[in-house]
């Protein structure tokens, strides 16, 4: 990926980062969750400098789905994204 391709998705995964943080800090969970997904579907499409928020995103997004009893799925974003 070009750098500057690069530094064009790292923006946009930042933005919709903090966009679903603030909506989660607001108790807005159903716009934090769909903007932690849209951070980890940018993530999916970058390398590892685009991709430095989803491990943030994904654990975001875990939290809110084991506070609404979602362990299942908490497990799954995990498992997809905390690995080392």
């Amino acid at each position: 990926m070009q750098k500057q391709q690069t530094m064009v998705l790292a923006e946009c995964m930042q933005v919709v980062y903090n966009i679903g943080r603030a909506a989660h800090q607001l108790g807005l969970l159903h716009i934090a969750m769909a903007n932690y997904e849209k951070c980890l579907a940018l993530g999916a499409k970058g390398d590892r400098q685009a991709a430095s928020l989803a491990p943030e995103a994904a654990h975001n997004l875990a939290h809110i789905y084991r506070s609404s009893g979602a362990d299942d799925m908490a497990r799954r974003v995990m498992r997809e994204w905390r690995t080392v």
